[in-house]
């Protein structure tokens, strides 16, 4: 049995609106913009990087949205993010179909990519990550995303609507925080490279795949949790006990399980006002096979999102990237450059929960945000194969060594092998009581177990 974590991140969409006057006289025309959720963000970055250029080291430069002649002779390794945005007509075309369009799109882009340059690319609603690419590509990439866009628009169901076409020129690219180093000659991305430093099985004696073991480099630096479950277990049961969240819970378990073929299902989780318990309903929505896009919105007329509910057809945990869209909310419009207060009671009451067909039901909280943060920019960002890769050696050792175990079980064992203590994990017991979990200690080359404990 195999387990394989979705490579696509949960998060939010920013749809942008414009109208604009046609030549035709008192004619319409709506466009939308597909953009990353932090554009704008980033476009500001990258203007105060270029600005700053002439004081990076000639060794380990940063590059922007400018060319840069090389400083060093030979091959280099780049490893940053890009953000993008273009327009394309989307009139007359329905939500469900601009949805399901924007998943497969990006889809589409990340296998482009990874085909096109040298390198390790992800996708994400949020950024393009890239690791270990030889050179500057922003300008290249322009024409990868019309490319990739074009490839999906043609295909049914989009192609009925016509219109849905995008050019090079059309598409703006901004690249941020990249870091170009002379290449070496060892492999990163490659655990059985003796030369490579991040190999698991080169940090000072640790035993791979063990999350207790404050020696493994797989694992996150040994961290007391800042936030104890016992004190956020009565909320969480609240929450979930809360009669708008009850109905959107039920919702979605049977939205996903009437679905042929399975799919993912969801409904954010908002606050009417800054006061914990105050939720509005919110519709249950489709996504796709791997994939639920939260709606994330900060404002007293949408509502206050704390997290996101979402069904996981094959009865797994949370993943590492449903963590990690919790920490990028932060990122997304009302809460950067938000007051104090606002982040603070987000970061109070922000979780998120994962439902199946099994009857399994957990929620996330976030213990320590600078140890997820941490974990999140040095170990995910730089590399998110491998990261996920990780993930799945994780979770497969685990039902591996525990033959009895369940697919559940493993994914709960990674999840805490990865992020460790910088999340709770809660798993429904009964109708109405949660337990957090723990893993006990490896025993030999034995994965050790996963357990729930009561407060």
């Amino acid at each position: 049995m195999k387990l394989s974590i979705k490579l696509i991140a949960l998060s939010a969409v920013l749809l942008t609106l414009a109208v604009i006057n046609s030549c035709k006289k008192d004619e319409l025309k709506t466009y939308v913009i597909e953009t990353t959720g932090r554009f704008a963000y980033y476009a500001e970055q990258a203007k105060k990087e270029q600005a700053e250029k002439g004081k990076v080291s000639s060794v380990q430069r940063l590059k922007n949205n400018a060319t840069i002649s090389a400083v060093n002779d030979g091959p280099e390794s780049c490893s940053g993010f890009m953000d993008y945005k273009f327009n394309y007509a989307n009139h007359g075309v329905p939500d469900w179909v601009t949805t399901q369009l924007k998943i497969e799109f990006r889809q589409k882009l990340q296998y482009n990519l990874n085909l096109t340059f040298p390198g390790i690319f992800f996708v994400d609603v949020n950024f393009i990550s890239f690791h270990d690419s030889e050179s500057y590509i922003a300008n290249q990439t322009k024409n990868i995303i019309a490319q990739s866009f074009n490839e999906v628009a043609q295909l049914p169901p989009y192609n009925t609507y016509g219109g849905l076409d995008v050019l090079p020129q059309d598409v703006t690219v901004i690249e941020y925080d990249v870091i170009c180093t002379p290449k070496s000659t060892t492999d990163p991305t490659n655990p059985n490279d003796p030369n490579n430093p991040n190999d698991p099985g080169s940090g000072g004696g640790g035993t791979p795949g063990d999350p207790n073991d404050p020696n493994n480099p797989m694992n996150p630096e040994p961290n007391p949790p800042k936030e104890d479950p016992c004190d956020r277990v009565t909320e969480v049961i609240n929450n979930a006990s809360n009669p708008n969240i009850t109905d959107q819970n039920n919702n979605i378990r049977n939205a996903g399980n009437m679905s042929v073929p399975p799919r993912e299902f969801g409904a954010d989780e908002k606050l009417n006002t800054l006061v914990d318990g105050d939720y509005k309903y919110t519709n249950t929505r489709a996504g796709g096979a791997q994939y639920f896009e939260a709606n994330f919105t900060w404002n007293s007329q949408d509502g206050y999102s704390t997290g996101f509910s979402h069904y996981h057809p094959d009865g797994t945990a949370p993943s590492p990237l449903d963590a990690f869209e919790l920490l990028r909310n932060l990122t997304l419009p009302g809460l950067a450059g938000g007051s104090s207060s606002d982040i603070a009671f987000y970061k109070q009451h922000a979780s998120l929960t994962t439902i199946s067909s099994t009857g399994q039901q957990y929620t996330l909280t976030i213990a320590d945000w600078g140890l997820l943060k941490g974990i999140y920019e040095t170990r995910y960002a730089t590399n998110p194969t491998k990261f996920i890769n990780e993930f799945n050696a994780l979770a497969n050792k685990y039902l591996a060594d525990h033959p009895l175990s369940t697919e559940a079980e493993a994914t709960e064992y990674a999840l805490k092998g990865k992020l460790g203590n910088s999340i709770n994990l809660f798993k429904k017991d009964g109708s109405i009581l949660f337990k957090y979990i723990e893993i006990n200690s490896q025993q030999g080359n034995v994965t050790g177990t996963v357990k729930k404990t009561g407060c």
